[in-house]
């Protein structure tokens, strides 16, 4: 996956191409001085300051690509965003709250790592007011901002995701694993331990079609040490994500299918 803010940028607005208001939010707040400004800080205090893994604006962007991808594939399937089965509006007004839940959920990082989901739904909050606006009125511009808080407050481990939105972020956060980019923190500096070790040995994370349930997720990993991220992060994230029944996950040693042999090695 390439790691540059212009590639991630092409390849999410091709995810949510033919939604326009969807492209023009997702412009506006890709330029707003404050959400750079947070996403920045969010990078300084969990890596220059705690020595744990990206959490910037790179991080946001795999993180939205991602979840608009589960929930693209979770329409196709014939799966309701909760947006468009409690009838609060349509498929590209989920879009719409999943990129925008996925790009804000790491804000709170900015103040600390502690409570950082809680955090995150003030500084998202004040964020939305000056975005949405624009594109939406009504009920409607509540309801969505109350979706988006909603992602940000339960992409964490204290809540379970009560949306199909919400779950598609949490299971996207827990995806940003592949080459070292593991979401469980761990620190860069000092005595490698499990977490680093299992955090380098994913090579690879790709998000499509499955073939007996939805969504497939493909881990394909250098050696079995990667099972422990697997199981650790993006295991727990799919269990919390309410999503647990149209997602497998598909993991694989260099590309050949992980066997019962190789986890003995570990």
């Amino acid at each position: 996956m390439a790691l540059d803010r212009a590639s991630l940028d092409a390849r999410l607005k091709k995810e949510v191409s033919g939604n326009p208001a969807a492209l023009r939010i997702f412009e506006r707040l890709a330029e707003n001085e404050a959400f750079n400004a947070g996403c920045d800080m969010a990078n300084a205090v969990a890596v220059s300051r705690l020595g744990y893994n990206d959490h910037g604006r790179v991080h946001v962007r795999i993180t939205a690509l991602n979840a608009l991808a589960i929930l693209n594939i979770l329409g196709r399937s014939g799966v309701s965003p909760n947006f468009v089965k409690e009838k609060h509006g349509t498929f590209g007004d989920a879009q719409v709250v999943v990129m925008l839940g996925a790009l804000l959920h790491d804000l709170g990082n900015a103040i600390h790592r502690k409570d950082h989901e809680k955090n995150g739904v003030y500084l998202a909050g004040g964020l939305l007011d000056e975005v949405l606006p624009e594109f939406y009125s009504g009920p409607k511009l509540h309801k969505i901002r109350l979706f988006v808080l909603g992602c940000v407050f339960e992409t964490g481990d204290g809540a379970d995701a009560s949306s199909v939105e919400s779950g598609a972020v949490k299971i996207a956060d827990g995806a940003d694993c592949e080459k070292g980019r593991a979401r469980m923190p761990y620190r860069l500096f000092g005595k490698p331990d499990i977490h680093s070790v299992s955090a380098l040995a994913i090579k690879r994370v790709e998000i499509g079609p499955g073939k007996e349930v939805p969504v497939r997720i493909t881990v394909d990993m250098t050696n079995p040490a990667g099972l422990f991220q697997v199981s650790e992060v993006l295991g727990k994230k799919i269990a919390g994500s309410g999503l647990k029944s149209y997602v497998e996950v598909d993991t694989r040693i260099n590309g050949r299918r992980l066997r019962e042999t190789d986890v003995s090695l570990l």
